[in-house]
């Protein structure tokens, strides 16, 4: 069976497979590079600093009520994805961009993974100095 092949049976089956970290952060990674890409096709230099300053701002107020531990995150990142769900009621590309950061940042801290949150802070780094 392909599930033999794939050796899954001694690591917990399809759901270890499906839900394995690093596959996770491989996605948050492709994520952040997509949104990344998605608003520099799109926006002006003014707008690409605004969004990296709004995630900058959120980013450091969760690392601020989170006490800097990724483990106390969960609440935080219901709390961004509730004001997602918000913006996108009310069609606000650029509040929508920066909460889709801030989300893939919080989860991939969680995580540890390093390539999404490095490419959100090169983002944040390149447009703040603009």
């Amino acid at each position: 069976m392909i599930f033999d092949k794939l050796r899954l049976k001694d690591k917990g089956g399809i759901f270890a497979w499906w839900f394995d970290p690093r596959r996770e952060a491989g996605r948050l990674a492709r994520d952040a590079a997509a949104v990344i890409e998605a608003a520099r096709a799109v926006s002006s230099s003014e707008r690409m600093r605004d969004l990296a300053l709004r995630t900058r701002d959120a980013i450091e107020i969760a690392h601020e009520r989170g006490g800097g531990d990724p483990s106390r995150y969960a609440p935080l990142v219901d709390h961004f994805k509730t004001r997602h769900r918000e913006a996108r009621g009310r069609r606000d590309d650029a509040a929508l961009t920066a909460l889709t950061l801030i989300i893939i940042y919080l989860r991939a801290e969680r995580l540890g993974a390093d390539a999404a949150r490095d490419r959100i802070d090169t983002f944040i780094s390149e447009w703040t100095q603009v």
